[in-house]
């Protein structure tokens, strides 16, 4: 699947996205937090001027929170010490 892909697949649960520059996790194009959408079109022409950005989502928005597990820091707790929810696996292993 394509960025474009995933982004438009988390807008259709309601998750408000935005692009991002890939590694540096921040918004492109002067975007922001506040200009998340679930707006197909929007989504469409950002990925359209930005294939391979990465997708942030405005998790607030969502009703969503996360909790960044990230063992490259020392951290003790795995997902599954969580009961079961939706899990990302982060470029840092996180």
């Amino acid at each position: 699947m394509t960025p474009l892909d995933y982004a438009l697949r988390y807008a259709s649960f309601d998750w408000p996205v935005l692009p991002l520059r890939p590694r540096e996790k921040t918004p492109l194009g002067g975007y922001g937090l506040h200009h998340a959408t679930i707006d197909e079109k929007i989504i469409r022409r950002w990925f359209k001027d930005w294939p391979n950005a990465g997708i942030g989502l405005a998790l607030a928005q969502a009703g969503l929170c996360a909790i960044d597990i990230d063992p490259r820091n020392g951290a003790t707790v795995t997902p599954e010490d969580f009961p079961p929810t939706l899990t990302a696996r982060t470029g840092g292993d996180g």
